[in-house]
């Protein structure tokens, strides 16, 4: 019997992207074509270039 496990091609939907750092399918951040999940992000934004901005009012002034 042949193998038929993932056998089909994915074009679309949620299994046919994932994570290009852990290969997962879950929590995956596409804006700006990151292609990234949520978790890998957390651990590479700075190096990436991103900085995390506070919209606090109260935090803002000194």
């Amino acid at each position: 019997m042949a193998n038929l496990t993932y056998s089909h091609p994915r074009n679309y939907g949620k299994d046919s992207r994932h994570c290009r750092v852990c290969k997962t399918t879950r929590g995956l951040i596409r804006k700006y074509h990151l292609n990234m999940c949520r978790r890998c992000f957390r651990e590479r934004a700075t190096d990436i270039g991103f900085v995390k901005v506070n919209s606090d009012p109260e935090q803002l002034t000194p």
